[in-house]
């Protein structure tokens, strides 16, 4: 999901790790994002970020970490 050729900030975001190293791993992640500051540390397929709010990701850290 999400935009082309449309000139969008990046509001939100969630990532989750695949396949057998999936089992095995963690993914961990925050945001900076405008007006607002850092987000809180998400993780898993949790959604990081605003909706509709049109504050875009200025920053994202993104690390993994062995289960």
């Amino acid at each position: 999901m999400g935009t082309r050729g449309q000139g969008r900030a990046l509001e939100g975001f969630a990532a989750r790790l695949s396949g057998v190293d999936g089992l095995l791993y963690r993914v961990r992640y925050t945001a900076r994002l405008a007006g607002l500051g850092d987000t809180a540390v998400y993780e898993d397929g949790q959604y990081c970020g605003t909706r509709g709010q049109n504050r875009g990701a200025e920053g994202v850290t993104i690390w993994i970490e062995k289960i």
